[in-house]
């Protein structure tokens, strides 16, 4: 096996827990604030009763349980929103994508507590998309397995959902043994080709490989046809007709049926 095959390099599993991260991320922050206060506190005592009694404590602590509480809470809300506004999770959004696709197969099970009769639920996953995303300095890559489920041609065709959602470009797809790997690249990032009047329109090229953005480069010869596709007004009549101009200046034949 080849070692980019191996998950270890494919960066971080999406697991369904993800979806609550931002929680997570918030409440792992709020405990270790409270933790630190109630140290702080214990400190504080210590240094004026010598002698460890726990009514005693309890008395030194009790005036300060509202402030703790309320400061909790309030650091806990402000990680919250950083983490859904600031950071922005994107192992958050494909696990909530997986869920809001159906790319999974669950069972949810009703079980009663052993010695309290409590009723609560399961969710125990069947099925759940082998997908790993990592995050490099200007793109994140996304590897999905090849599983041959149901859901195989949904996962053949990712860029559909992961461009509009993350507001990003296909930047490269390639097949990896059994796994696809998408490299995306946010729009923010995207040097792309802008047609104004500082351009010599009159230069003549001799080659066949037309620049689509300064990363991507189309070889019309090695990749004769194309599809372009989107919604209405997303620049699909100003980019053919920069295509056209292109292979004009490449002294090509161009018909229009």
């Amino acid at each position: 096996m080849a070692m980019n095959e191996i998950a270890l390099f494919k960066g971080v599993r999406i697991q369904p827990y993800q979806k609550y991260i931002d929680f997570m991320f918030a409440g792992v922050l709020a405990f270790i604030f409270l933790v630190y206060r109630i140290y702080i506190l214990f400190i504080d005592y210590k240094s004026v009763n010598k002698k460890l009694d726990i009514l005693t404590l309890f008395a030194y602590f009790k005036p300060h349980l509202l402030y703790l509480l309320i400061g909790t809470a309030i650091i806990f809300v402000i990680c919250k929103l950083i983490a859904q506004f600031l950071i922005r999770f994107k192992t958050k959004d494909l696990a909530e994508m997986i869920e809001t696709q159906g790319f999974h197969n669950r069972t949810v099970i009703k079980k009663t507590t052993e010695y309290i009769p409590i009723d609560y639920k399961q969710t125990e996953y069947d099925y759940y998309p082998t997908m790993f995303y990592k995050r490099g300095k200007k793109s994140f890559v996304i590897h999905i397995k090849k599983d041959g489920s149901r859901f195989q041609d949904n996962y053949l065709e990712l860029e559909t959902i992961i461009e509009p959602m993350f507001n990003s470009e296909l930047v490269e797809k390639k097949h990896i043994g059994r796994y696809l790997r998408y490299e995306f690249m946010p729009l923010k990032y995207k040097k792309r080709i802008v047609m104004n009047g500082e351009q010599e329109s009159n230069t003549i090229f001799y080659d066949t490989k037309i620049a689509i953005t300064h990363q991507i480069t189309w070889d019309f010869v090695k990749a004769p046809h194309g599809l372009v596709t989107g919604i209405t007004g997303g620049g699909k009549t100003y980019f053919l007709f920069y295509v056209i101009r292109e292979l004009f200046r490449r002294h090509s034949e161009v018909r229009l049926l």
